[in-house]
């Protein structure tokens, strides 16, 4: 069993702010975690910081992980995220999320600002939201600015509503940019979910090309069909995955309990809920 000590970061979480009513319709929040049978977070209902903070300290979740949006006429900016950050007083950091759709010298200049100015710990790449694969070149730009800054990329995949079709979060881009980049670190949101053995072998491929790059963060799809294929990864190579609720269509709570009854020994659970983020944020 888990330690009552058990320390968490989680690595995708939202919090009930106003800056995220529109990314987060309370319709949409309710029925897509129906759908997985559980009813949503009371701090979520409520739209309450201090439910919040009480419902993640109910399972040691320290820090928690968040970004904004730009999906049609949703735009959640870097300086709201920065004012969302400083309310929480260090239990929640922050990473850069561009607007892709303006140009490219822009977008690289603004992320310097986030990194450098505002503390932002890494680069959150949503693609699809233009059409564009991960490993399109107009995305080099991006990742070379974060190996200048020395921040990770977060690299959004998964068959959420928003993606065009299943080729946006086939392994093969990713591995791409991994092989490329072989210094870039990289987080892939949703850890590729339904391609799991393609997702998993990205990890044994690039520890043979002596990069083991990749970090995956296969969130609710752990337990999803198939799922327990990340688990067995997990005890392979434990140095590569990152626990996330994707609060609010996560339940903080329920994921932790979740996550404690799989077949994990400590040391590999500890590195899954907290050591391998500590590394990657540099906290």
């Amino acid at each position: 069993m888990p330690s009552a000590k058990q320390r968490v970061i989680d690595f995708r979480l939202r919090p009930p702010e106003d800056e995220f009513k529109e990314e987060f319709p309370v319709e949409s929040v309710v029925g897509n975690l129906r759908a997985l049978g559980y009813k949503p977070a009371p701090s979520f209902m409520k739209r309450s910081k201090s439910l919040l903070l009480k419902e993640m300290d109910a399972v040691g979740v320290e820090v928690g992980v968040m970004n904004g949006i730009h999906w049609n006429d949703i735009h959640v900016t870097d300086d709201q995220i920065e004012n969302v950050q400083k309310r929480y007083g260090g239990r929640m950091v922050s990473l850069a999320c561009p607007n892709l759709k303006k140009p490219i010298k822009e977008v690289v200049r603004e992320i310097e600002t986030s990194i450098v100015q505002r503390g932002f710990k890494g680069v959150a790449i949503e693609s699809f939201h233009v059409s564009m694969q991960v490993d399109d070149k107009r995305l080099f730009p991006i990742y070379e600015k974060c190996l200048d800054l020395g921040v990770f990329v977060h690299l959004m995949s998964g068959p959420i509503i928003s993606m065009p079709n299943l080729s946006f979060t086939d392994p093969i881009h990713y591995e791409y940019v991994a092989l490329k980049y072989p210094d870039l670190k990289i987080a892939i949101f949703h850890a590729c979910y339904p391609y799991v053995y393609q997702a998993c072998a990205l990890m044994l491929r690039s520890a043979r090309h002596g990069v083991a790059n990749i970090h995956l963060e296969p969130d609710a799809f752990i337990f999803a069909p198939g799922g327990s294929v990340y688990v067995e990864a997990m005890k392979a190579y434990p140095d590569n995955f990152l626990f996330a609720s994707a609060y609010p269509y996560g339940v903080i709570k329920e994921s932790v309990k979740q996550l404690n009854k799989l077949p994990l020994d400590r040391k590999v659970r500890s590195k899954y809920l907290y050591d391998n983020a500590v590394k990657l944020l540099k906290l």
